[in-house]
């Protein structure tokens, strides 16, 4: 068997192993730019989405009020109509007849007639704090003797 043995000149060899240190750096430097470039990227996304989740969140909690606000109302009309819909029952009808009309027989099959029938419900809500966003949910109590705000 015979031994080949290829003669470099060692300069060559050293301004070679240079030249491939050289190319390794820049391909490293290259490689940390791009990591960088990716980290400002996936930054600024987080930062888009973070003020997308505040402003959802603000939303969902403005709809909720107004939500709980309505609800409340209208179970406050419903308890105005009971209220103006006995009344209008408990006139006697001599007060309110005139030949033989009967308008407040009349507006009473007209009218519908509501009872309201005192709920729990949970309305969604969004609680921040410094690290997260919780989706949630706030109890309303309809009860009879809640009034409107």
């Amino acid at each position: 068997m015979t031994k080949l043995n290829y003669l470099y000149p060692s300069n060559d060899i050293q301004a070679a192993y240079i030249q491939i240190q050289e190319e390794v750096s820049k391909i490293e430097n290259i490689l940390f730019k791009l990591q960088q470039k990716k980290h400002e990227v996936l930054q600024n996304q987080l930062n888009v989405c973070n003020l997308n989740l505040t402003n959802s969140a603000a939303s969902i909690n403005t709809l909720s009020s107004q939500i709980e606000y309505e609800l409340v109302n209208f179970k406050h009309c419903i308890s105005e109509f009971e209220i103006i819909y006995h009344s209008i029952r408990s006139i006697p009808e001599t007060t309110t007849q005139k030949s033989n009309q009967k308008p407040i027989d009349q507006f009473l099959v007209n009218s519908k007639t509501w009872k309201f029938v005192p709920i729990h419900i949970s309305i969604p809500i969004v609680v921040q704090n410094e690290t997260h966003f919780v989706l949630t949910a706030k109890s309303v109590e309809l009860s009879q003797n809640r009034t409107r705000d």
